[in-house]
């Protein structure tokens, strides 16, 4: 049963401690007359109401003063909770932001000491340092063109394909009225890996990621689409990779949308998901 407001439970007892006073009283002060037993009489039987309404109001008091004081020690202790929980957000916060910034610098650094005749190497480094920069960037605002997120997912492309060379293909289909919308930034991306690395890594032939973002209604939707190995079990990948799972929490908790996972035909999956 819910617990009634503390402002009700006072109200109750003010109104109800001296009719239940009255009573006891009357009932006391008639059973004292039928067994022939003195009890006090006229005016002076006012006694009888004060002092027991006086005592139970006192013991009212006294209950409610200490609820309030558990319930001020109980909101003091969930404030330095969450104090404490704020501060600890804030220095994970601060090092997410270093730890890119360091690699960043730490890539520029390498790439300016490469040989001459390394362009092909100097080209990769300064591609991830240039993924490294925007993922410091993303960590500090909530949205960012569309465009910008469709760069630093083509950029991650580019060095997959300095790996897996012609067995990645890759098609993207992103109407050019969508590039200037916003959007949470990192959200494609771990799809993208995830296709790659779960997908079609394993298969000597390799495959095909196909990228496609729309509008439809009032909503703009997202589809990775690869041509790899697929899965039977589609809900135990989010146990398996951080970047799939974190991002279905993601969009669940943040944006209130869901993260579907279906069969591309004619094999390999399909993940989509609305803003």
């Amino acid at each position: 049963m819910r617990k009634k407001p503390q402002w009700v439970q006072i109200s109750l007892v003010a109104v109800l401690v001296f009719p239940i006073v009255y009573l006891t009283r009357e009932t006391r002060y008639w059973y004292l007359d039928k067994v022939g037993r003195w009890h006090l009489e006229g005016s002076n039987g006012i006694w009888d109401l004060y002092i027991p309404t006086l005592f139970l109001l006192l013991q009212f008091g006294c209950y409610f003063a200490y609820v309030n004081f558990r319930e001020n020690e109980r909101k003091l202790k969930i404030e330095g909770e969450l104090r404490q929980a704020a501060l600890k957000s804030e220095l994970a916060a601060i090092k997410a932001q270093l730890n890119p910034h360091f690699l960043y610098n730490v890539f520029n650094t390498i790439n300016a000491s490469l040989p001459a005749g390394s362009e092909d190497t100097r080209e990769l480094v300064s591609g991830l340092s240039d993924l490294f920069r925007y993922q410091l960037r993303a960590s500090r605002t909530e949205l960012v063109p569309l465009r910008e997120e469709m760069e630093f997912v083509t950029g991650y492309l580019d060095l997959e394909y300095a790996r897996f060379g012609d067995r990645l293909r890759v098609s993207i289909d992103v109407p050019q009225e969508l590039l200037e919308r916003k959007v949470p930034p990192m959200l494609l991306q771990p799809l993208v890996e995830n296709s790659i690395k779960h997908g079609l890594a394993s298969l000597v032939e390799g495959g095909e990621i196909s990228i496609s973002i729309f509008e439809k209604g009032d909503k703009i939707h997202f589809r990775v689409a690869d041509t790899g190995v697929g899965a039977k079990d589609k809900q135990a990948m989010f146990g398996a990779g951080v970047g799939l799972t974190n991002t279905k929490l993601r969009l669940e908790k943040m944006y209130g949308s869901v993260l579907e996972i279906l069969d591309n035909a004619p094999q390999g999956l399909i993940v989509q998901f609305s803003l």
